[in-house]
């Protein structure tokens, strides 16, 4: 599959008094995009980054605006971006991603537009200091550092830009993970699971993700690869040196199948305990069921994630080709007889979907009815 996606955009000046090149400035001056990778429309929504953007006069009467857009991993940066799950500035987020929980404060503050002097009706003597950072729900995304405390009122270092009105406040605080897993929403990402009665083979997806993080201590930058195992949370460990994670510098894909990228969305939570361990002579669909089930009620908090792959999105029938022919399914048999030979398009290890059974309700929702070929 293509690496990257190019696109032009040309203005012919012919008959104007615009030259190319004073065209060329133009043309690249309007904005396609807020941020090279965590855009929200390019990154966030089609799992895009910007490789390159040149504008120039490529004739005496023409100019050219060339915007080169990254699908995989293949070239700098890495496509699809990380976004944080829980975004704590109005912005489009950039790296690195501090890992933080909301601490509601007490009482209510008085805000004033163009004012940093904020009265409070409660004291936030013994809660703040200088220094710490807080936003208003008034303003949610837009930070504000503490420059003094007093019994009746608080100061910001920065005037208040939001709009005059009495609301509340909460603090950020740090709140670093230990127990970390990555998970996709496709059954396809995954590094195979050997423990399984038969094994599941490794996805034509993601097969692994890779975090580079800092822990509390500030020491770092350290790295966890988890592989992968669908929809089921597979758990990650702290590298030697290490005692959390509290800063993620980066997180992408790394090992994917022929598809040459992720397929669904694959984030990375924090467990509230330890994922249990398979009971013996476990079955796909039972690792694919109910153990998934199991394992996500694990999930504690959403960290960070991957948007699914502009591959997934524009090529979903090159994740999941249609095979030739009617298939001739039949409950509680194993055999399925088909109408064109499928020995050249099928091995063993296969995944198939039937589309008489693409999905089962569930008690957490539809989900995908996927079978081995044995």
């Amino acid at each position: 599959m293509a690496d990257q996606i190019v696109l032009s955009w040309i203005i012919d000046v012919s008959g104007t008094p615009l030259g190319p090149a004073a065209a060329a400035v133009a043309l690249g001056a309007v904005p396609l995009y807020d941020n090279v990778r965590t855009d929200p429309v390019l990154g966030q929504l089609f799992g895009l980054t910007v490789a390159s953007d040149v504008s120039a006069a490529t004739s005496a009467t023409e100019a050219t605006r060339t915007l080169t857009l990254n699908l995989n991993l293949a070239n700098a940066p890495g496509a699809p971006p990380p976004f944080p799950c829980q975004p704590i500035t109005s912005t489009p987020p950039q790296l690195p991603y501090p890992l933080t929980r909301s601490s509601p404060l007490g009482g209510s503050f008085f805000v004033t537009n163009g004012i940093a002097i904020v009265p409070t009706t409660q004291s936030q003597a013994q809660t703040l200091s200088p220094t710490d950072t807080i936003e208003f729900l008034s303003q949610q995304g837009v930070q504000y550092t503490i420059l003094t405390v007093t019994e009746t009122e608080i100061t910001l270092t920065a005037v208040f830009t939001g709009r005059t009105t009495n609301t509340g406040a909460f603090q950020r605080v740090p709140a670093p993970a230990t127990r970390l897993a990555a998970f996709s929403t496709s059954d396809l990402d995954t590094n195979a699971v050997a423990d399984t009665v038969p094994p599941i083979i490794a996805g034509v997806g993601g097969h692994d993700v890779e975090i580079e993080y800092f822990d509390s201590t500030g020491a770092g930058p350290f790295d966890m690869g988890i592989e992968l195992t669908g929809r089921r949370p597979a758990a990650g460990t702290l590298e030697v040196g290490s005692i959390d994670v509290a800063v993620i510098t980066e997180m992408q894909v790394e090992n994917p199948g022929a598809f040459t990228n992720s397929i669904g969305q694959i984030t990375l939570v924090e467990l509230s305990d330890d994922l249990p361990e398979l009971p013996r002579e476990t079955t796909p669909d039972e690792f694919r069921g109910r153990l998934t089930d199991e394992a996500q009620l694990l999930i504690d908090r959403h960290l960070v994630y991957l948007p699914p792959s502009y591959h997934a999105l524009a090529q979903q029938q090159a994740s999941t080709p249609q095979l030739d022919g009617d298939f001739f399914v039949t409950t509680g048999s194993t055999r399925v007889v088909t109408e064109v030979d499928q020995t050249a398009a099928l091995a063993a290890g296969n995944t198939i979907q039937f589309a008489s059974q693409l999905t089962i309700d569930s008690p957490f929702g539809a989900e995908e009815v996927l079978y081995v070929i044995a």
